[in-house]
């Protein structure tokens, strides 16, 4: 970048974002406070659930933009950039926690081979879970929600984004997966199901479902109508997403208690979360699948149910809240060395070249 464009951008900076730069800093303990550095572009979504997450839990966090720092945002960018919590500084005080995308001898590093890390154990390397979509957290919804078990009038559920412009081949050729077309062509060959157009919650909600696929780009749903369709479902059918063999709905399933229908494959990707007949049902192949829907039809888990419905709640209270996440990294951060984070096809080339 020439002189006069880092000049150019620095006067902007100074013009956005003066309140920031100039607002007196935290009184905030060191040792709760985290700034960031970074050259490159990193994965805003993930970043932006990981600092919404610290600052839930009284972290400060300060981000320190280099000149191409407003010319890589994207919408997550924006928005954690919007977010009136945050500070911008050019300095970094002495014993505070900073996180970096390059490799310096005082800061965490981010790494996006999450796929490689995520079952593995190691002490210096803390693995950031995919979590729930950023948005539910901006909201509030994670501390604020309460599953509400009077009405499931949904027996098993799929509700995502169902357009064949983001199917991959990944889950296949990686993982071994039918992907999400593959598998919901698979359902409807077998199964009566239910796909609504345009439609509303109330409206979904009026009638019992057996199996009701939901895509997400031909029905406008809030996010908190999306977690009350989630709460009045039995089951959720844990599809791939694009580009990664795991999704964030199967973080609001456990969230919500929707119990996930997950393929075996994809289980060491979940770190360990997960485990059939515990807290989920597990799949081998699509006949298989298609043979746990019409037991769950026939209501052949009904008895069960209530169990791991208990023991998903259980799964997010010790492993997924804000609050166990953070204190997990609080405990570890002067060991770590790496902060793992999930990065879409960035994760995937990388898990692809091992």
């Amino acid at each position: 970048m020439s002189i006069r464009s880092k000049l150019v951008t620095g006067l902007y900076i100074l013009r956005k974002e003066g309140k920031r730069l100039f607002t007196k800093r935290s009184t905030v303990p060191l040792d709760q406070q985290l700034y960031f550095k970074f050259r490159g572009t990193p994965s805003y979504k993930y970043l932006y659930t990981f600092f919404t997450l610290l600052q839930s839990q009284g972290y400060k966090v300060y981000l320190i933009p280099s000149f191409s720092f407003y010319r890589r945002l994207n919408v997550y960018g924006k928005d954690l950039l919007a977010d009136v919590s945050y500070r911008l500084a050019f300095s970094i005080p002495k014993k505070v926690c900073l996180l970096t995308d390059y490799t310096t001898a005082q800061s965490i590093q981010i790494d996006y081979d999450y796929l490689t890390t995520v079952s593995e154990s190691d002490p210096t390397t803390f693995t950031f879970p995919l979590l729930m979509h950023p948005y539910i957290y901006q909201k509030g919804l994670a501390s604020s929600w309460s599953r509400q078990d009077n009405d499931q009038s949904i027996k098993i559920l799929f509700c995502g984004n169902c357009s064949h412009e983001y199917d991959t081949e990944y889950s296949q050729k990686y993982f071994g997966v039918p992907n999400r077309h593959q598998t919901l062509n698979a359902i409807n060959a077998v199964q009566q199901t239910t796909t609504p157009l345009n439609s509303t919650l109330p409206k979904i909600l009026s009638d019992e479902h057996n199996v009701l696929l939901v895509d997400s780009k031909r029905n406008e749903l809030s996010t908190e109508a999306y977690l009350q369709l989630l709460c009045a479902s039995r089951f959720f059918l844990a599809l791939p997403g694009y580009g990664a063999p795991t999704c964030h709905n199967v973080y609001e399933a456990i969230f919500t208690q929707s119990i996930p229908l997950v393929h075996r494959n994809l289980l060491p990707y979940y770190g360990g979360l997960l485990k059939d007949h515990v807290n989920c049902l597990v799949y081998t192949n699509l006949t298989h699948l298609n043979h746990l829907i019409t037991q769950i039809i026939a209501d052949r888990f009904r008895n069960q149910e209530e169990q791991w419905r208990a023991n998903l709640r259980q799964t997010y209270s010790e492993f997924l809240s804000p609050e166990k996440i953070i204190a997990s990294f609080t405990e570890q951060k002067k060991t770590i060395r790496t902060l793992s984070m999930f990065y879409d096809l960035q994760s995937l080339r990388l898990f692809g070249e091992r």
